[in-house]
């Protein structure tokens, strides 16, 4: 990873990491320290320094100036903690003022289908390099997104163990009775072999039995078949494309 690479990264964590912080608030056992009790003592004399200052929702300051960021091309991945990152980069964004590429259907640009879906160009226009982030569902395109982006863009996603992200799409899409789950599909309802018998046969399988190679492009490289989904040269071959934008 390049230094200018390692300090966007080095950026995003701690925003990151104050955002969820603030969010969660503090643990009990850190209310129940004395050392955290005397640091609040000791704070008490800046206070007043901070009344005239701007704070979120979170109770974080806004500074003045917020910290310049690079352009953001995340991509969101289903039941991987991906929405929240999504909201953390939107809040970073409207402070900055910073574009975003945002779908017809506030969702999907494009997704499951090809970035950024007719709709959406209709909407957006031809890539101009007009965008600041692209942090919606879509379908990995590194020479479309840059084509969209601003010069420069910073590149990052999040994965999951595969078992546990199918796991929880079972129990988001199908126990919370979501889109009509169980009759779309024609699986029993409740059943996890059910379930796994469904995504063999379903109009667009490669979508569902590997959500995150769908989003990083795989299936869009190999025709949208599964046949190479067990050959460790082509999928070699794919990650090694890959990494030159999420070093």
């Amino acid at each position: 990873m390049s230094p200018a690479n390692r300090a966007t990264f080095a950026l995003v964590a701690v925003s990151l990491s104050q955002h969820i912080s603030a969010m969660m608030g503090p643990s009990p056992f850190q209310r129940t320290q004395p050392h955290v009790e005397l640091a609040e003592q000791a704070s008490q004399s800046t206070h007043a320094e901070d009344a005239d200052l701007e704070f979120d929702e979170f109770g974080l300051k806004l500074q003045e100036e917020p910290r310049p960021i690079p352009p953001i091309a995340f991509l969101k991945m289903q039941k991987a903690g991906s929405t929240t990152v999504n909201n953390i980069f939107h809040r970073m964004g409207e402070r900055r003022n910073m574009s975003f590429f945002m779908p017809v259907n506030d969702i999907h640009l494009g997704y499951p289908w090809a970035f950024p879906g007719d709709d959406n160009v209709l909407a957006s226009g031809k890539p101009s390099h007009q965008f600041d982030m692209i942090i919606q569902h879509a379908v990995f395109s590194e020479p479309l997104y840059r084509a969209y982006m601003k010069p420069a863009p910073f590149f990052l996603t999040v994965l999951r163990e595969p078992i546990s992200q199918q796991i929880s799409a079972f129990s988001f899409y199908g126990e919370l009775g979501r889109l009509n789950f169980w009759g779309d599909f024609g699986i029993e309802k409740g059943s996890w072999e059910s379930y796994l018998q469904s995504l063999e046969t379903r109009r667009i399988p490669n979508v569902y039995k590997n959500m995150q190679a769908q989003v990083l492009g795989w299936y869009q490289v190999v025709g949208n078949s599964t046949a190479y989904d067990n050959n460790s040269a082509v999928v070699d071959g794919f990650i090694a494309t890959l990494a030159p934008a999420f070093e």
